[in-house]
């Protein structure tokens, strides 16, 4: 069975929306072509894709596709022959081979099982699933979790809009990448919003806590319970955070001037963050995660002067040494072999951790967070190996390594 059955297609043309997902993909090769990454949006064979349909004679198309750890959005706009161009999209995805496919219409679905060489399928007819349909492949302006109007006090406290609700023009950035991150966090951290569940942050190293008191603010405004705990070693950005928490009247947030290391393995912690953690200050901002047992740990790192040090081009192998010759080079290589090191010890501890990029090449070269989701309290020895296969290579260890100890077998 090469092609969409026929029946299903008219069915789609017929109705004014449809959602139509691909998933379960065959385990035969497809071969991805640079044309089809450059349609799709995605630099890989997909897991799942979603074709979604609205309008007739005037048709809206929204290709989403998804891999293991990414997400692409491609938009279409088909004035004339959009029933051709629309059966286009369909047959070609169908070509890919996925062996489920769920097609959503206004009064009905069809759910489609294919077999593994794709010459047979079984479809059944359903009742529709899906109620709103409202929208559906139209372009929605990204929202902001903050707004100058909405949400004056919060923002006029943190310095970043004037008395009148303006944002400030040096501070522009800053409240995008405020909003970007708050809506990442919170997106890490959603399975434990919906259970209801009280949220504790940790913010290590805060300075002026631009993001844990957004975060308590949208917690608090959601009536979600929340707890905030900042630790800095500079008493005057201490200073400037508890004068705006109380200035908010937030009654669960507080900070300290103190050591990271000073915080006891007892503090509940949901969530813990530390953006540019200077050096090892990442490496006890991880550990601390670690041993509160949080449920997520975002960190941006900042400097590695730890083990850039350890790299010495006397004592590094031939083919590493041209490497070590610039220090613009030393410097990237070491950032980069640092946070993978850190990664993986923190994989290490029970959690599932990534390197993603946070903010924008544009603002800042430090645009790398290490992201971390607790998935299991066991130790994970093939993750400790990885760590010591790179530390072995590269003659190099992050100073978070002396902080967890030895790695127990599983």
């Amino acid at each position: 069975m090469t092609n969409a059955p026929k029946d299903v297609s008219a069915a789609i043309l017929r109705a004014p929306a449809a959602v139509i997902t691909f998933s379960n993909p065959s385990k035969r090769r497809v071969d991805w072509t640079a044309q089809n990454a450059a349609k799709y949006g995605s630099p890989t064979m997909p897991k799942k894709i979603v074709l979604k349909m609205d309008g007739q004679q005037n048709l809206r198309l929204k290709i989403e596709t998804f891999t293991d750890r990414q997400s692409f959005t491609k938009s279409f706009h088909i004035v004339d022959q959009f029933e051709e161009e629309f059966h286009q999209f369909l047959q070609e995805v169908w070509q890919f081979g996925f062996r489920q496919i769920l097609v959503q219409l206004p009064d009905r679905d069809f759910h489609i099982l294919r077999t593994t060489h794709d010459d047979r399928y079984t479809m059944k007819s359903r009742l529709a699933s899906k109620l709103d349909w409202d929208h559906l492949a139209a372009d929605k302006p990204k929202s902001t979790m903050l707004h100058p109007e909405n949400d004056a006090a919060l923002l006029y406290a943190l310095d970043l809009t004037t008395a009148n609700g303006i944002v400030l023009a040096p501070m522009a950035d800053k409240f995008r990448q405020l909003n970007h991150l708050i809506d990442m966090t919170l997106k890490t951290i959603s399975d434990h919003i919906e259970r209801g569940s009280p949220v504790h942050i940790i913010d290590a190293g805060c300075g002026k806590a631009y993001l844990s008191i957004a975060l308590y603010y949208v917690l608090n405004s959601r009536g979600i319970q929340c707890s905030l705990l900042g630790i800095d070693t500079n008493p005057h950005v201490i200073e400037h955070a508890n004068a705006v928490v109380r200035t908010l009247e937030f009654q669960h947030a507080v900070f300290h001037n103190c050591n990271i290391t000073d915080v006891p393995d007892s503090q509940p912690c949901t969530l813990l963050i530390a953006l540019h953690a200077c050096d090892t200050a990442t490496d006890h901002a991880l550990h601390l995660g670690i041993r509160t047992n949080a449920n997520a740990i975002l960190v941006a790192p900042c400097c590695h002067h730890h083990v850039q040090q350890q790299m010495v081009k006397s004592e590094s192998a031939a083919f590493v040494s041209p490497i070590l010759e610039d220090g613009i080079t030393k410097e990237r290589l070491g950032d980069i072999i640092t946070d993978v090191m850190r990664r993986d010890l923190v994989r290490s501890r029970g959690y599932d951790a990534h390197l993603i990029e946070f903010i924008s090449l544009e603002h800042t070269q430090k645009n790398i967070l290490i992201k971390a989701e607790k998935i299991g309290d066991r130790h994970n020895a093939r993750h400790f190996r990885e760590f010591n296969t790179m530390k072995e290579f590269w003659g190099v260890s992050p100073f978070l390594s002396n902080l967890i100890g030895a790695q127990p077998l599983d």
